[in-house]
């Protein structure tokens, strides 16, 4: 990954921020990998990186709406909830990029940055450039014992979701 699409520079502003879902707990309320997200989310908004909020993600694997999940939180913490778009329909992160395309085209929104995970950065980033946005990526802070335990299985986890993803199964 090039130095220039991951987010830096503390007086940067963008268009939009893009927090891209994870499914909810079985409470409906954000995981240990979504709170990161949004909580990072939370630090560019407050700091004025951005006043609008694009959260992303249908019910992919519980019945649980991650996008608005991440918007139920958003506003629990502060957000304008007129602040934020919600994309309902993705279920992974190539329908992330393409719908966020579509958002941000229908509201002339021209630049954007990503809100991931540490391990899912590259990915998105490649997913978000395919659909020809103007994008920057940052991670949101993960546990040490989460980047210990859980970032090496990344690899066997992203071949198994491309094998599942019939629609594209190599991106």
């Amino acid at each position: 990954m090039t130095a220039t699409h991951v987010y830096s520079d503390a007086t940067a502003t963008y268009d939009t921020l893009i927090v891209l879902g994870n499914p909810a707990k079985d409470d409906g309320t954000p995981n240990r990998i979504l709170k990161a997200r949004l909580n990072k989310a939370l630090d560019l908004y407050n700091a004025g990186v951005s006043k609008t909020i694009i959260v992303t993600g249908g019910a992919a694997h519980n019945f649980y709406l991650e996008s608005e999940v991440m918007a139920n939180y958003l506003v629990e913490h502060g957000v304008d909830d007129r602040h934020i778009i919600q994309d309902q329909i993705s279920l992974n992160t190539i329908d992330n990029a393409a719908n966020c395309a579509k958002i941000m085209k229908a509201k002339n929104l021209e630049t954007a940055l990503i809100v991931t995970s540490a391990f899912h950065m590259k990915r998105a980033k490649l997913l978000f450039e395919k659909q020809n946005l103007n994008v920057e990526i940052v991670s949101g802070k993960e546990s040490m014992f989460f980047r210990l335990v859980t970032l090496p299985l990344y690899p066997f986890e992203w071949i198994l979701r491309q094998i599942i993803d019939k629609r594209n199964p190599w991106l």
